[in-house]
């Protein structure tokens, strides 16, 4: 079927004050007058997430994130990656992203190729699909007398239809897509290992991640407690968190690839084998729809014994949160 057309706008606007922060696209501008609001400001981000919902069809940014402090403290990164998330969960693929930002009170211009950048690694879209452009209120209103800064936001994206999840659910089905998907760590690939635990059974349970750079530096460690849950469920977590933290990391479009010791998990995940179990069955989507936003991720099978690393990870989360 073929791909369908959808355009999103998204606006903010918040007040400036002196000494602030000023993040813009996540990327942090170095200046002595920044943003206000309840998470860091980022107007550039706020409306980009805002035209990702208009895209989608998935209402507006408040819908999401209600301003009722209960988002207070949360990054414009944090935020972005999640409606990213959703935004793809719903059959998106994001095109191009433009974005203009009203401001007297800063100049913007030598700042532009970092927020693009910075937007290119949240977003998974090349630096060259992102325009960022600056204009001036010639000293009208709020923004022009220095006191707010403004970001219209449009994007470009494409949906397939209602058929977007059948047809990648079952792209995991098929002997081309599992040998696709089995990989060996080499030079120039980031290595990450996961793995989950549970205590149970289901029981307390908690997963881990580990990943290090193409030259072999530790690139991200990260545990998470997930209450309770099954062993099998924890490793689909292991495997979710890994590509939160490549996210994070700006990995979209290097060489990955995602070490694990259980057979179940891995066998599913490279097709072949198929999902039956329903709470399974919608991680292992999750799972794909993320991939998706990815170049080059691979799996790799390795024995218990080589992701020790990983294990005490996520046995040491679980002993945190039991003392």
């Amino acid at each position: 079927m073929q791909a369908k057309y959808r355009i999103g706008t998204g606006f903010d606007v918040h007040r400036t004050e002196a000494g602030a922060k000023l993040v813009l696209g996540t990327a942090e501008i170095p200046s002595d007058t920044g943003l206000v609001s309840e998470t860091d400001g980022d107007v550039i981000s706020h409306a980009l997430i805002d035209a990702l919902f208009a895209a989608a069809g998935l209402g507006d940014i408040g819908e999401h994130f209600p301003p009722d402090g209960s988002q207070r403290g949360r990054s414009s990164r944090e935020l972005l990656t999640q409606a990213m998330r959703e935004f793809r969960a719903a059959g998106m693929t994001l095109e191009q992203v433009d974005v203009t930002v009203f401001a007297d009170c800063v100049r913007l211009s030598p700042h532009y190729r970092s927020i693009k950048e910075a937007l290119a690694g949240r977003t998974g879209l090349p630096a060259g699909d992102i325009s960022v452009k600056a204009r001036t209120m010639e000293g009208l209103g709020e923004v022009g007398t220095g006191k707010a800064m403004a970001a219209l936001v449009v994007v470009l994206a494409t949906a397939s239809a209602r058929t977007e999840r059948a047809t990648a659910e079952s792209m995991l089905f098929g002997e081309d897509y599992s040998l696709a998907q089995i990989g060996e760590v080499a030079p120039g690939v980031i290595a990450v290992c996961v793995d989950g635990a549970s205590r149970g059974n289901p029981g307390p349970a908690a997963a881990a991640a580990i990943g290090r750079d193409a030259e072999g530096a530790a690139l991200f460690e990260e545990g998470k407690y997930l209450g309770e849950a099954t062993s099998n469920e924890a490793e689909y977590s292991a495997v979710l968190l890994a590509l939160d933290c490549l996210e994070k990391a700006g990995a979209h479009r290097s060489r990955v690839v995602i070490q694990l010791d259980s057979a179940l998990v891995f066998s599913q995940l490279t097709g072949k084998f198929k999902v039956k179990d329903t709470r399974m069955r919608e991680l292992h989507r999750e799972a794909l729809l993320q991939l998706r936003s990815f170049a080059d991720v691979k799996f790799r099978k390795i024995p218990r014994a080589e992701n020790s690393e990983a294990d005490m990870l996520a046995n040491r989360v679980l002993n945190n949160q039991s003392k």
